[in-house]
């Protein structure tokens, strides 16, 4: 079976039983419900406060709130993406099956992302509230989308990784937010060193530092080879986590 056959044919079996479930309804009603409150309480601070863009006002803080919820999200949605199968029995048999520790891995990961797509999706709707009062200024709602989407795929891929470890849903869950955090505190870690190049070195892999730019309306190739050298990380290891438990 190549790759992309075997990737497809198990992306396709998780998303099947993803969407045969209500709990993705209700995680993308919360995180709809969680973004829009905060999106009102921007609007209400701008009507106050006259001397502020809405950019900087509503979308950056809007923005910023998301990037933070999904970083919570991420581990509740990766805590089932193979202590499921570990604890049902079932990873043995895909093992024994055509489908390789790559295609295993990647046609769960692939999953996972079109189930965080779908979760941030219904958010589009609070810039195009804002296009009705003026607001034209897609490409900064672009980049934002673009950076937001880059750092869910590295809190997801490391979600995934977590449940390679463990049994239990809690410690998968507990391990995917200390590794996030761990990641998250680095710049701050390295601002305290006094060795110039380690310092840089620690900030750079610092998932925090990864988002100035993308706020601002910039793609910049710094953070874009971040985000593919994270992910190719994780899930090189992961996949040769999955070919010693073979």
């Amino acid at each position: 079976m190549t790759f992309i056959k075997g990737v497809k044919l198990l992306s396709k079996k998780e998303l099947g039983e993803t969407f045969s479930s209500p709990m993705i309804y209700i995680f993308t009603a919360i995180f709809s419900f969680l973004v829009g409150g905060v999106f009102y309480n921007n609007l209400s601070f701008i009507k106050e406060v006259t001397n502020v863009s809405i950019v900087n006002g509503a979308l950056a803080p809007t923005f910023s709130a998301m990037n933070f919820m999904l970083m919570i999200f991420a581990p509740m949605i990766t805590m089932g993406c193979f202590v499921k199968e570990k604890r049902e029995h079932t990873l043995p048999l895909l093992k024994l099956s055509k489908i390789g520790d790559k295609e295993i891995f990647w046609g769960k990961y692939i999953a996972l992302i079109v189930k965080g797509l779908f979760i941030i999706l219904p958010s589009i709707t609070f810039p195009i509230i804002l296009s009705f009062s003026g607001f034209n200024d897609w490409a900064i709602v672009l980049t934002n989308y673009i950076g937001i989407i880059g750092l869910f795929c590295c809190y997801l891929v490391v979600g995934a990784f977590a449940s390679l470890l463990t049994r239990n849903y809690i410690i998968a869950i507990v391990l995917t937010f200390g590794i996030l955090f761990s990641f998250l505190i680095l710049a701050s870690t390295g601002a305290s060193i006094n060795n110039e190049i380690v310092s840089q070195l620690l900030k750079y892999a610092s998932l925090g530092q990864h988002t100035y730019y993308f706020a601002r309306g910039a793609i910049v190739s710094y953070d874009l080879v971040y985000f593919a050298s994270f992910i190719g990380f994780f899930s090189y290891v992961s996949v040769r986590l999955l070919g010693v438990r073979r």
